[in-house]
């Protein structure tokens, strides 16, 4: 959980968060010192939108909720068997993906220091004394030096991923005129082991809200772009980062734009996916779909 302060609290409101997240080690868990990143993904609430008439001073926020996302890149240095020091930057953003507009966002750059409890439940189960016992489990997952190759590892496949969402424009904002924002996506997915891969595809995109810009030109609501990026896997979920340019003339966005998401596999075949699709470092769109994976196949096959 999160709570914290963004200067004038009549402004912005005072924002709390729930989130869940995740730690990568960078390095061996066999150093006294390891460096991770840590993503986050979650809701901030409790925010203070704008308002023409009642807020008008906050231009960062337009909605009383936003996506929390963070990273944290650091080390957490082994104190005794069950306590780390952590230490090292984190990067917090709030943002509602142009769902509501105010959208510049709110950012929070910082360092961050703690301390972190290693419990292992499984110690009472092995043996309950509290005070005498010559059976103790490690506090900590030590990861070994290598593992053994499994039919999990170096698979591929071709997924199928469709999204969208509502935006709302900056003339708009503070109104209830909203636009319709599709994506597309036909990728090739290469799985290098149990916890990362790489991906390459073709991405289709519409902006309804472009009709403001071109009321008469609907070619210019739609665009064609490729991407390329990495994933990050762990337990049926993905978190993948991907970066893309477009293929056909798009005077109105940069020329590249970002996708992190998370995907949640249901099955072997389908997964859910919640992203964030940008222009250049500003948000676009959030996008919520499901994707299908018609085609999958082992590298020794």
């Amino acid at each position: 959980m999160y709570s914290g302060f963004l200067g004038d609290p009549e402004i912005f409101g005072n924002p709390n968060a729930v989130y869940g997240f995740v730690n990568f080690p960078l390095s061996s868990d066999h150093k006294k010192n390891i460096l991770s990143v840590e993503p986050a993904l979650g809701l901030t609430y409790n925010l203070e939108p704008y308002d023409a008439d009642n807020n008008p001073l906050n231009e960062a926020i337009g909605a009383k909720a936003a996506v929390y996302a963070s990273v944290k890149l650091g080390y957490n240095y082994k104190i005794n068997r069950e306590i780390d020091f952590e230490y090292g930057l984190d990067f917090t953003h709030f943002s509602n993906g142009r769902l509501y507009t105010p959208n510049y966002g709110l950012n929070m750059v910082g360092i961050h220091l703690g301390l972190k409890y290693n419990y292992s439940p499984d110690q009472k189960k092995l043996n309950p004394d509290l005070y005498k016992t010559n059976n103790v489990l490690p506090a900590r997952y030590l990861r070994p030096h290598s593992t053994p190759k499994i039919k999990s590892d170096d698979s591929n496949s071709i997924n199928a991923y469709v999204g969208g969402s509502t935006v709302q424009t900056y003339e708009n904002q503070g109104a209830d005129i909203r636009y319709a924002a599709l994506s597309g996506i036909i990728e090739y997915q290469h799985k290098i082991n149990m916890a990362s891969g790489y991906t390459v595809g073709l991405d289709y995109f519409f902006d309804g809200s472009l009709a403001e810009e071109f009321p008469d030109r609907l070619e210019k609501r739609h665009h064609l772009g490729i991407h390329a990026g990495y994933d990050f896997m762990f337990y049926k979920f993905t978190l993948g980062v991907h970066i893309g340019t477009y293929l056909n003339n798009n005077p109105t966005k940069p020329a590249y734009f970002f996708r992190p998401a998370l995907r949640y596999d249901i099955g072997k075949r389908f997964y859910g996916q919640i992203g964030l699709k940008t222009r250049g470092f500003a948000a676009d769109w959030i996008e919520f779909g499901v994707g299908f994976r018609p085609f999958r196949w082992w590298g020794d096959e």
